[in-house]
């Protein structure tokens, strides 16, 4: 924001898309005056904002890489900044304030242990959290004693241990992801798996089984207040660190209602280009196939600040426009890692009856594995099939598939093993 209140749009140029530009031509051209020659391949890799930059290239500048290593890429800007603020909106209008961390865990946990079961044992992950539908409203181990009639745990409503309903349901409300009313679907009809948003649904939540406290804890993601406030030009929603000539941050976001949500998200859409067109979310990446560059696109299923899905989102409506998945993955294939969380870590909770969400329990990929990879596409015309990832005793292990491919236990071998799963 400049110091009248005007979006600094030569700022969000830069941060959108020319620096990635000029970053590309200053290297090379520093490359070329030190050995002499151009370099024979150039790459690409980062995640977050770096997978956002990455992709933009590709879209904007795809005579720049030979190879992109992308991961949890934040080519939906607005709407998923937008949807992080809603757990606050959601906590703020339906219970007044925070729940705080040991409930939201609390309920996490739960999740965890409701769909983590593989053959019957517990894994301590999640491997297909689309296919959870846990609903805390109906789970009397995690509910206060007496509510809504169940026995439920010992304890009431202001223990930091078990929910009452309206924190239940706010949560559910939190993982369906931000709605135009502030409403959500029951779980067990619609639990926001689908690459289809609902009627009312405007973005997609965090799933279940990862770690709430990030965005919903005492207080809101900085970025995803700041945006509030230059999407409808008013700093006072901001938290104090945002200061202005026309006024500072108030954390006026505490008053927010969903309508003022829903205008967020439609004035950062509406204001697009005087961010620079920063939703780098274009589909058509036929100059990358057409250069013969190769994408290695991948995403924590446990991400704790980007849903996994509008990843999901995004390589489908890629597919849909060059040709189909069978065509896309050519070039460009994306991998879900469970247990993952936001660029590395964990972001799983521990289940209440699950062995730990910890290094030991959670397989995790090794730095350089996707780059090397994307180095075999490229150089060596080797696409990646699949990826064995290893918990840090190696005593755990699992494949990640190229979606839309899901790992598959046989029924037969043991949970822990990755010889034990199928990419179908």
């Amino acid at each position: 924001m400049r110091q009248d209140g005007s979006i600094n749009t030569p700022l969000w140029e830069d941060f959108a898309h020319r620096s990635s530009h000029e970053l590309a031509l200053k290297t090379k051209a520093l490359t070329k005056a030190f050995y002499q020659k151009d370099s024979k391949y150039a790459y690409f890799e980062g995640c977050s904002t770096g997978g956002r930059q990455g992709y933009r290239m590709a879209q904007d500048h795809p005579e720049h890489y030979d190879g992109y290593v992308l991961e949890a890429p934040v080519v939906n800007w607005t709407k998923f900044i937008s949807t992080e603020l809603y757990h606050q909106v959601v906590m703020q209008q339906d219970l007044g304030g925070a729940m705080g961390d040991a409930k939201l865990n609390t309920i996490s946990a739960a999740a965890t242990s409701a769909c983590d079961v593989v053959n019957g044992q517990h894994l301590g992950f999640i491997t297909d959290p689309g296919a959870c539908r846990y609903d805390p409203t109906k789970d009397a181990s995690v509910l206060c004693a007496g509510v809504s009639g169940h026995a439920g745990v010992v304890g009431t409503s202001n223990s930091p241990f078990c929910v009452n309903l309206a924190e239940a349901r706010a949560v559910n409300k939190m993982w369906f992801g931000q709605t135009t009313d502030g409403t959500y679907a029951d779980p067990a009809i619609d639990n926001a798996s689908t690459n289809t948003l609902a009627p009312n649904q405007l973005w997609w939540g965090l799933t279940r089984g990862t770690s709430l406290t990030s965005l919903a804890g005492s207080l809101p993601f900085a970025i995803s207040t700041d945006l509030a406030a230059l999407h409808l030009q008013n700093p006072r929603l901001a938290q104090p660190g945002f200061v202005n000539a026309t006024g500072n941050g108030e954390n006026g976001w505490r008053d927010m209602t969903y309508a003022d949500a829903v205008n967020s998200y439609n004035q950062g859409l509406a204001l697009q280009p005087f961010f620079g067109n920063i939703n780098g979310d274009h589909p058509d990446l036929k100059g990358v196939r057409d250069r013969g560059a190769k994408i290695i696109h991948f995403h924590g299923t446990n991400d704790n600040l980007v849903p996994p899905a509008g990843s999901v989102n995004y390589y489908n409506r890629v597919s849909n426009v060059m040709g189909g998945f069978v065509e896309t993955a050519k070039f460009n294939r994306l991998f879900l890692v469970p247990g993952r969380a936001h660029c590395r870590g964990i972001g799983a909770v521990s289940g209440s009856d699950s062995p730990a969400a910890d290094a030991n329990n959670v397989p995790a990929l090794v730095d350089g594995q996707l780059f090397q990879a994307v180095v075999q596409w490229v150089e060596n015309k080797v696409p990646p099939e699949s990826f064995v990832l290893n918990s840090a005793d190696s005593n755990v292990s699992i494949p990640i598939c190229p979606y839309p491919k899901k790992i598959s236990h046989d029924g037969v071998g043991p949970i822990k093993s990755a010889t034990s799963y199928r990419c179908q």
